[in-house]
């Protein structure tokens, strides 16, 4: 009897475990938003670049998530390697001086799998056909920037995106097809709220530490404050105070000399050279003495 209970309570225990895991996820598709679409481009835009160590070039590379990648011609930034990078000269007109400007921009030739070629203009977007979705959970706030044929990871949940539109994004999780909608006014402004409300309590928690640091830096000079101090010392002069203004300089007393080399005809190719090996300083200046007048 005892084990048929057991067995009971296990079975009754795995049920809720498989509804709750199904629940977490059937709540995870239901809570993914579209928060905006746009016209799909390269990930990566050339920002800028420097001279590295050497005769190297190193350019900045900026990704769609926000990260920068810096990178020497023949190195890789994810599948994609920097082949060459041409610097240019650009002429831009300037309303408010009314004239032509000349202004430095590069190039940079990449090359990625298949020998798929992309050139990147400084500042300058590679437009691509499609659109581009940037998905985001209303549970956690995740982030996500899909193409059509991407696996997106959002809450534990792999999504397969098959198409992006404006008016949706078709996915398909765990072989169950699922429409993504855009996100309504109300649940971006929650979002907002719960970001601003996110941030307020990370500067609360800077100025807490701050303080704390503040503080403690006030007690270590209090405690430092109390250590008692040796008192002065008073020192009497019996000599007339005399002032020096001028330099103090070297001059040899000691010479060793070097003797001087000559060829196999006898011809001198170095002199005999002089070297001090021993030194006295003077002084040159002038010297001010204090004399009292008696009165």
């Amino acid at each position: 009897m005892n084990v048929c209970r057991k067995s009971q309570v296990a079975m009754l225990t795995l049920v809720a475990c498989l509804c709750l895991a199904f629940t977490k996820a059937e709540s995870s598709q239901e809570d993914v938003r579209i928060w905006r679409t746009e016209p799909d481009s390269f990930d990566l835009i050339l920002k800028s670049s420097f001279a590295g160590g050497g005769e190297s070039q190193v350019v900045a590379l900026n990704h769609r998530s926000g990260q920068t990648f810096f990178v020497k011609v023949g190195e890789k930034v994810g599948e994609y390697k920097v082949v060459s990078y041409e610097e240019t000269t650009e002429r831009i007109f300037k309303p408010t001086v009314n004239a032509y400007q000349s202004k430095k921009t590069g190039t940079v030739h990449l090359e990625g799998p298949d020998g798929e070629k992309v050139t990147l203009k400084q500042g300058k977007r590679v437009k691509q056909p499609g659109q581009l979705a940037y998905l985001i959970s209303l549970d956690t706030g995740q982030w996500s920037t899909v193409r059509p044929g991407d696996r997106a990871q959002l809450d534990d949940v792999e999504i397969s995106i098959t198409s992006v539109d404006k008016k949706a994004v078709e996915a398909v999780v765990d072989e169950e097809d699922l429409s993504i909608k855009p996100i309504s006014r109300e649940e971006k402004d929650t979002l907002v709220a719960r970001w601003a409300e996110t941030d307020r309590l990370k500067r609360e928690r800077a100025e807490a530490v701050r303080r704390e640091k503040e503080d403690a830096a006030e007690r270590a000079q209090v405690a430092v404050a109390a250590i008692p101090r040796p008192q002065p010392q008073v020192t009497e002069i019996r000599y007339r105070p005399r002032l020096f203004v001028g330099t103090e300089y070297p001059y040899p007393t000691e010479f060793e000399v070097l003797p001087g080399y000559y060829n196999n005809s006898g011809k001198m190719i170095r002199p005999p050279i002089a070297v001090p090996t021993r030194f006295k300083r003077r002084t040159s200046g002038m010297s001010v003495q204090y004399h009292t007048s008696g009165h």
